[in-house]
């Protein structure tokens, strides 16, 4: 390798002298800088503080502007409906009350539906919506739901503007309005209420609902509601704000979005946010999320805090509001450059100036120092590459400095000494990771084999667990834990005593209480693990008995609060218990296993998962054989 001469050279009083002048220039400059830019800060901090007061307080009477309408058009119900809360027979009766509900309707243009309900379960109702799939265009629809001794008739009529066009009888609607929440708040509250966000019933989308019961001679004849959608107040709330990037937002006591400025760009689609009701915790808004954790825990409301998120900082503020009877949390943010832009455009000039005096100073300390620079740029380049973990390189710096040339030899014998303890450390982490896997497998074999069962099974029972997760999406990292992960499922069967566990009759219900103590067992176990594949584990061996419809054990846990991988474990397992010899029964045929996983959909097992498996029945059957 080439070498360059040793000399041995010192640093000159010169080079010494223009970096500290260029040193003391710069610091001089950016404490001036600093100190303008802190005190107009704090100016324009407390400007940002009573401007976010002020709108949060006009943001909550917004609220009460958009939501209002509903409690206007309830009374516009009640003053229509008949007294006794009766469906009219009458055609021409039931058209006037149509077209005043529809011109109220027109005037308030927030609300989406009216509607009233008598406690016999007819219904009224007066509502907008798309008719056609490409028409953009707004009709209002009327349907009545009429019961006459016992025999229930449903009618729907479309109109455009005040005319109406089409009149259908549904023959297949069983929409019982008693069911729903609005009607069953009212009924229990016995006084007007908003409801929680609920999906509605016609459109799927998510809203809240004004909800009034009627008394007759002290008894309850029927509700009158009217309905908001969240994406209405939403949209309202973006027209609210002070600066172009704030956000605002009015959440209820469990989290639930009401309204969000930012709904329309996060469900940029009405079909995005069908049947979804938004929650705090699922927005994907960092802010939000910080804010309403910090009220919710502390209560400390009206107090405006700073939050630091990855996309920078924000002064936000939550307060608890009363809007028209409704208690939410109404809260507010926005980010720091937007209050600080004055900031930013007044001191442009003076950081013009600097940057130019800075420029001048560092041409000069260039010149002076250019061949100074040469070898640390060199030097910087084979750091970067040591960075990316390439220790095999050594670098060749021609210098005329003791220090530079001393780096040199030191750097390039740590590039060896790092490289060959790359190569030690690479060999290590793959013999590790083998010897944990193996320690993993000799485990549950032990448990298998106890049983009387294979380590075919062990192998089938992770292969079609795998197939499981992969045909569901389940990402590839989660698949890979769950392949060696599963394999533990009956690890708990090392505690059960061997005279109950091989015994090759049917076991008494004493003996089967015993049997299903071993997902407990397991889990005490796999207790404490220190990897994740021990951590995903446990909760397989805990969970796999556990049965969709809350009939399992050891926890009767039901639907989906039964984590995925012990739901997906627990059918593979009995699939291939089904297809296998036992001292107990014959294997059952391929065809007669599939009948009995699908009668078991939805009350064994997860039908979602069951679907998927019998979507892939030719697949599964391969992995069977082998």
């Amino acid at each position: 390798m080439y070498r360059c001469r040793k000399i041995n050279k010192k640093l000159s009083i010169a080079f010494v002298i223009v970096s500290l002048l260029v040193t003391l220039s710069v610091i001089g400059t950016l404490t001036i800088l600093a100190l303008s830019t802190k005190f107009s800060e704090s100016a324009l901090h407390m400007l940002a503080d009573e401007v976010i007061l002020r709108s949060v307080s006009d943001a909550a009477e917004h609220v009460n502007i958009i939501t209002k309408p509903a409690l206007n058009a309830v009374s516009a119900v009640e003053a229509l409906m008949p007294g006794d809360m009766s469906i009219l027979d009458n055609d021409a009766a039931n058209q006037k009350i149509v077209l005043s509900l529809i011109k109220n309707l027109e005037a308030s243009k927030d609300v989406y539906t009216s509607y009233y309900s008598n406690s016999n379960g007819e219904f009224f109702l007066v509502g907008k919506r798309q008719k056609f799939e490409n028409d953009k265009k707004i009709y209002y629809f009327n349907k009545i739901v009429r019961i006459r001794n016992g025999l229930r008739t449903v009618t729907e009529s479309w109109y455009n503007g005040s005319v109406r066009f089409e009149t259908n009888i549904l023959t297949q609607d069983l929409y019982d309005p008693r069911t729903r929440p609005w009607y069953q708040l009212a009924e229990t509250k016995g006084m007007p209420e908003w409801s929680s966000p609920y999906t509605f019933f016609i459109t799927g989308q998510p809203g809240i609902t004004y909800s009034k019961p009627v008394y007759q001679a002290g008894k309850l004849i029927g509700v009158v509601a009217s309905d908001l959608e969240i994406k209405t107040i939403s949209d309202f709330l973006l027209k609210s704000s002070f600066t172009t990037n704030t956000s605002m937002f009015v959440i209820d006591s469990d989290n639930n979005i009401l309204a969000h400025s930012d709904l329309s760009r996060v469900y940029s689609d009405m079909r995005d946010i069908k049947n979804i009701i938004p929650k705090a915790s699922e927005f994907k808004d960092r802010v939000m999320e910080t804010l309403a954790n910090k009220y919710m825990k502390n209560k400390d409301f009206g107090r405006i805090l700073n939050i630091k998120t990855e996309n920078g900082q924000y002064k936000a503020i939550a307060v608890p509001a009363n809007i028209n009877g409704m208690n939410v949390i109404l809260g507010m943010y926005t980010p720091a450059k937007d209050y600080l832009a004055p900031l930013y455009s007044r001191f442009r000039a003076l950081i013009y100036l600097s940057v130019f005096v800075l420029v001048m100073v560092i041409i000069i300390c260039s010149l002076i120092a250019r061949e100074l620079a040469k070898p640390f740029v060199e030097l910087s380049r084979a750091t970067e590459k040591a960075k990316e973990l390439h220790f095999d390189t050594p670098i060749s710096i021609c210098t005329n400095f003791k220090e530079v040339y001393e780096t040199q030899e030191n750097f390039n014998e740590m590039l060896a000494n790092l490289n060959n303890y790359k190569t030690a450390n690479e060999l290590f982490a793959e013999t590790l990771h083998n010897a944990h896997v193996d320690t993993l497998y000799r485990l549950a074999g032990a448990a298998e084999h106890k049983d009387q069962y294979t380590y075919d099974h062990l192998k089938r029972v992770s292969d079609i667990s795998v197939m499981i997760a992969e045909i569901t999406g389940m990402n590839s990292h989660s698949v890979e834990q769950l392949r060696h992960a599963s394999v533990l499922h009956d690890v708990g069967k090392l505690g059960i005593p061997d005279d109950i566990l091989m015994k090759p009759g049917k076991l008494t219900k004493e003996e089967f209480e015993i049997i299903k103590r071993h997902p407990d067992l397991g889990a005490k176990i796999l207790s404490n693990p220190s990897s994740e594949i021990m951590h995903n584990a446990l909760i397989i061996a805990r969970s796999h008995h556990e049965k969709w419809d809350g009939t399992g054990y050891p926890m009767g846990l039901s639907g989906e609060d039964i984590p995925l991988i012990g739901r997906i474990v627990g059918l593979a397992d009995v699939i291939d218990a089904l297809l296998s010899k036992r001292p107990y029964k014959e294997p059952f045929p391929f065809e007669t296993t599939i009948e009995i996983v699908e009668q078991e959909k939805g009350k064994h097992f997860d039908p979602e998962l069951v679907q998927a498996v019998l979507n892939h029945k030719n697949l599964l059957r391969r992995i069977i054989s082998g």
